[in-house]
């Protein structure tokens, strides 16, 4: 058998991350910043680092925390306190590393504001302005200054106001892809229930035809008749389950919990999903994925316990499915053959093989990016 146990490494860390709640993300942020502010005063000699320096960085980060519940509190928060250590010229302020947290929170703000971004960019840009002029280095001002220290201001603002486009217009993007797609499937349905239409009318009118002849004609008659009629009414069966399987819904990613739960009886399987919205043709083959996964697990592995873990990072989606079951020896058959084409038909890459100690592993990486 082909050597398929060379996996590649899990993304864990933005999985990880996705799952926390906002507020615990902003508050690890908070922390991060006045970590590395505190650190930068340390490695400074020409700031005296004592507890009172770092209680004050601590609270000029501190607004950091409340970034997306408060961002206009946040931020003049946070300028508010560099403010004052400006005012009563404490030497932490020597460094004006804290400068950055500020343009941080302001650019955060304009990020997720819904209203009030005027007012964020006229409180900025007053804010440079009025520390440069409360610091006269001896020459005289000059426009040019002022006009400086205006667009220093206004700087974060279009930064965090260009990324918050940036989101919006991608979600109009998927909502237009969606309704896209809504109208396809539509289109399609309507054109498969003119097609069962056809279909039934046609096999149902030859149906009738030939009961009609058995009925006038003798016991010969009757017999080609019958026998005319089983083979259409095969014939359309047939067809009419081809066009009701194109009319079903393609399962998603949401499915597979549902999927699972199907297969408890035998099987005890734990599910974790991290995804963002993602094209419905990557849905469902994530979805065929994981279930042909677990149909080899139950059907040939004998495992006890399986695990389904699926994460999306910014350029990857990643499937990954666990058992505890025995590892076979033989070629990979049909069922994984599918999964790799269907990975591959995407760029992505797919590993079937042994893990150690034991059990079985099914990886499968799909990039999601344009």
């Amino acid at each position: 058998m082909a050597d398929l146990t060379a996996l590649p490494p899990r993304r864990t860390f933005p999985a990880a991350w996705r799952r926390l709640p906002a507020p615990a993300q902003d508050l690890l942020i908070a922390a991060a910043a006045a970590a590395a502010v505190a650190l930068l005063i340390a490695l400074d000699d020409r700031v005296p680092a004592g507890p009172l320096s770092y209680a004050y960085v601590l609270a000029v980060c501190a607004p950091l925390a409340v970034r997306r519940r408060l961002p206009l509190v946040a931020a003049v928060g946070c300028a508010a306190m560099v403010t004052v250590a400006d005012w009563l010229r404490w030497p932490v302020f020597q460094g004006g590393v804290l400068v950055l947290v500020v343009g941080l929170t302001i650019a955060s703000a304009a990020y997720y504001l819904e209203n009030g971004r005027i007012l964020l960019a006229a409180g900025a840009a007053a804010w440079t302005t009025a520390s440069f002029l409360l610091h006269p280095n001896g020459n005289p001002v000059r426009a040019a200054d002022i006009a400086m220290m205006v667009g220093v201001g206004l700087f974060p603002v279009a930064i965090g106001y260009a990324f918050r486009l940036h989101r919006d217009r991608a979600e109009q993007v998927l909502r237009l892809h969606r309704a896209q797609e809504r109208q396809r499937k539509a289109e399609e349905r309507e054109q498969l229930a003119r097609d069962m239409h056809d279909t039934l009318g046609h096999h149902l009118s030859a149906i009738r035809v030939q009961a009609i002849g058995a009925q006038r004609g003798g016991s010969a008659d009757g017999r080609r008749a019958l026998g005319t009629i089983a083979d259409i009414s095969q014939h359309a069966l047939k067809e009419v389950r081809q066009l009701l399987d194109h009319l079903r819904e393609d399962p998603t990613i949401g499915d597979i919990p549902a999927m699972a739960a199907r297969l408890t009886g035998t099987l005890d399987i734990a599910v974790s999903i991290v995804t963002d919205e993602l094209p419905p043709d990557i849905e469902l083959t994530a979805y065929r994925i994981v279930q042909e996964s677990l149909t080899n697990t139950v059907r040939h592995s004998g495992a006890k316990h399986a695990s389904v873990r699926i994460d999306q990072d910014p350029a990857t989606l990643t499937i990954t499915v666990d058992d505890d079951g025995e590892a076979g020896d033989g070629e990979p058959g049909n069922g994984l053959s599918g999964m790799a084409a269907r990975v591959r038909a995407y760029g992505g890459t797919f590993r079937a093989g042994p893990k150690k100690p034991t059990g079985w592993r099914v990886r499968a990486t799909i990039p999601v990016t344009p």
